[in-house]
């Protein structure tokens, strides 16, 4: 079995910043941008860890070979993986268009398109907009990371959007 997910990076061309809870819950906030066609991948195949002294296999910047959870150092990939209960037998492969730190989303594309996958791979669906607000918990809430709402809402619907919260 091979799984491909692939989640589009995007553009803001009005109302970046605003997206943060700390500035909608006092007011009104519109951001009109959208995904652009560039991509982050992701590639899950099975791995038959019963045959190696490594239970799940990661290819990205880095190499991440391990036996458990608690050894994924990659943040993203420990939290979802540990939430999910899934623990062996996996290999995923993970490249990108562009690079990280591009200042387009990447790193909330990478999130939303590992929450799609995974899931997908549990037999799970959801709607876009539920998952990017599962996204948007996991790095919020789960990771504590300091993001917006449009980065995880531009990668989970597409297209070109106005966003209003």
């Amino acid at each position: 079995m091979i799984l491909i997910s692939k989640t589009p990076l995007r553009i803001s061309l009005f109302g970046g910043g605003t997206d943060f809870p700390e500035f909608f819950s006092k007011k009104k906030s519109i951001i009109i941008g959208g995904a652009i066609d560039k991509f982050i991948y992701i590639i899950l195949t099975n791995y038959y860890s019963n045959l190696f002294k490594h239970k799940l296999k990661f290819f990205y910047s880095k190499l991440e070979f391990v036996k458990s959870n608690k050894d994924i150092t990659h943040p993203v990939i420990k939290e979802v993986f540990t939430s999910e209960k899934l623990s062996k037998n996996i290999e995923m492969h993970i490249a990108s268009d562009l690079p990280s730190h591009s200042g387009l989303g990447s790193s909330s594309s990478f999130s939303v398109g590992l929450l799609n996958l995974i899931n997908y791979y549990k037999n799970k669906r959801f709607k876009p907009i539920d998952l990017a607000l599962k996204a948007i918990v996991l790095e919020r809430n789960r990771l504590k990371e300091c993001v917006g709402f449009q980065d995880q809402i531009f990668a989970s619907i597409g297209d070109f959007q106005k966003i209003e919260i």
